[in-house]
């Protein structure tokens, strides 16, 4: 049961690193004023890059 509570914790940590990776880019955007380089980083999110525009 160990290797299961280790695999789990590798793909967490993994996720994690990603959303945080994806949040530093799209504030690394925000902070250049460019909505299309946000837009890049959240291709798959239309809420967003509505909402950035507006």
């Amino acid at each position: 049961s160990n290797e299961i509570i280790s695999k789990k914790l590798i793909v967490i940590r993994h996720y994690i690193l990603f959303i945080w990776r994806k949040t530093m880019d799209w504030q690394t955007g925000i902070i250049a004023g460019n909505s299309e380089g946000v837009s890049l980083f959240l291709p798959d999110n239309m809420f967003v890059r509505q909402s950035m525009d507006t």
